[in-house]
């Protein structure tokens, strides 16, 4: 069982492993994800060292002679190192998070400080792979921090207020959107009051947040080709078996360069343009909803080459609100319409 012991583990570790990553860029990657791998890593990294205790093989000296030691130190100190850091560096900065970004600091801290603990039986099986899947994170981490594309096109605030970016950027940690051949630069945002996403008491899940129902204005002058306002509303996540109805409600306008700025999940019965109607930066085009593919309330806006986002040949490209940088996840905006 000696010799068997560190073969399971080295397999458990690569499964974990390989399933964490394997979402690269889908919800494995989220903020939540990350937070609860930290969490039960610390209530693991607590019971493996009671257990190692009560073996008798519990290993807390530092010795630059002891190298397998310092080996799963700084091997197992790296990925928990980088996994905390990108946790924090993605996490939503609002008001609303201070006390979940003040709880995982803690988590983190207490992960590292486990590290130096480790087994006098050591298995660098599972270590080497924490190493290989930390350099990965450590890649998307600075993908993440590096500056964003130029522009193709500017355009005008679509909305009023103060919104933030929740998924958006050129990293698998900021964007899901990346999974998808049409949606590499489009954005998911929310709207923002005294920098908090939740209201205090709500009668349901989409009158908590402060963008249910915001008024949503057009970010250019041009022509109306799509408006779609007949899906009804979900109060909550929801998810459709269709890729056509994953927009839910929309609407697409044609700009005199002949882009397309796409508004979708729209509120039913907000839209209050038709297509073929001309109109201005400026104008009320609906307010936002929680149709199609949604987990909550928000607007999924992007600028593309074709009406249909589903076109086989159709792509997003970079866009920018007046003259901000390209938008990426944790921007804020202040939109003033028109």
């Amino acid at each position: 069982m000696a010799r068997v012991w560190p073969i399971i583990t080295t397999l458990l570790t690569v499964l974990v492993l390989g399933a964490f990553f394997s979402g690269r860029p889908g919800m494995a990657y989220s903020h939540q994800a990350l937070a609860v791998f930290l969490f039960f890593a610390l209530l693991w990294g607590i019971g493996s060292r009671l257990w190692w205790w009560k073996k008798g093989t519990l290993h807390g000296r530092l010795s630059r002679t002891d190298k397998d030691h310092l080996f799963q130190v700084c091997g197992r100190g790296y990925f928990w190192f980088i996994i905390g850091l990108t946790t924090l560096v993605i996490y939503p900065r609002t008001d609303d998070m201070t006390a979940h970004f003040a709880v995982i600091g803690a988590v983190w801290l207490g992960i590292l400080g486990l590290q130096l603990i480790q087994s006098t039986t050591t298995n660098k099986g599972p270590t080497v792979f924490m190493v290989l899947s930390a350099l990965v994170l450590t890649f998307d981490t600075v993908d993440a921090l590096r500056p964003t594309v130029e522009p193709v096109i500017r355009i005008g605030h679509p909305f009023e207020g103060e919104w933030i970016v929740l998924q958006g950027g050129r990293s698998p940690l900021q964007s899901h959107h990346l999974s998808a051949y049409n949606q590499h630069y489009a954005v998911d945002l929310v709207k923002l009051e005294d920098g908090r996403i939740f209201k205090a008491d709500s009668e349901s899940f989409n009158e908590s947040l402060w963008c249910w129902e915001a008024p949503l204005y057009s970010p250019v002058d041009g022509t109306v080709v799509i408006a779609k306002d007949d899906v009804e509303d979900s109060d909550g996540i929801n998810t459709v078996s269709k890729s056509a109805d994953a927009t839910g409600n929309s609407v697409v306008i044609r700009t005199a360069d002949d882009h397309y700025v796409l508004f979708a999940h729209l509120r039913q019965g907000s839209v209050v343009v038709s297509e073929g109607q001309t109109v201005k930066t400026g104008d009320p085009i609906g307010q936002t909803g929680n149709t199609g593919n949604t987990s909550m309330p928000h607007l999924h806006f992007q600028v593309q080459t074709h009406a249909d986002i589903w076109d086989p040949d159709n792509r997003s490209i970079p866009f920018a609100f007046g003259e901000a940088p390209v938008s990426r996840r944790n921007d804020r905006f202040t939109g003033t319409p028109g």
